[in-house]
């Protein structure tokens, strides 16, 4: 296996980019249709990324933490002059997930955050439903 870094920014920034390959045609739409309406509404980037593995970016296979935080930095994700934006990677073959929100929404959203990857996202990946 070939260890890649974080790849670059694609040239023409889309939001949505499953790397591991686990997210149906109807999902993908679904979360699009999501980002699009935050975007619209709140001018507020929400980027969703899947990876198979962090190890696959990161020889050293950090914390979901780490390895999150440092994708949200390579690709500066948020609105220029605010560090506004919301990532959310899941990382499938590791089985971890990470909602990384810039430094502007301070630490007022890790309750909220930690409600959706609790009741929501992690009883859909104990079902495999990435």
């Amino acid at each position: 296996m070939v260890l890649a870094d974080i790849p670059p920014v694609p040239a023409k920034f889309d939001l949505f980019h499953d790397l591991a390959g686990i997210v149906d045609d109807a999902e993908k739409q679904t979360i699009r249709t999501l980002q699009e309406q935050l975007f619209e509404q709140a001018r507020v980037p929400l980027v969703v990324v899947t990876v198979r593995n962090m190890r696959e970016y990161d020889p050293q296979s950090p914390s979901i933490e780490s390895f999150a935080r440092r994708w949200f930095d390579t690709w500066g994700i948020g609105s220029q002059g605010k560090n506004d934006g919301i990532l959310i990677l899941v990382s499938s073959g590791d089985r971890k997930a990470r909602i990384e929100l810039g430094a502007d929404w301070g630490g007022r959203f890790d309750p909220f955050c930690r409600r959706v990857m609790d009741e929501e996202m992690v009883p859909r990946f104990k079902e495999g439903r990435y």
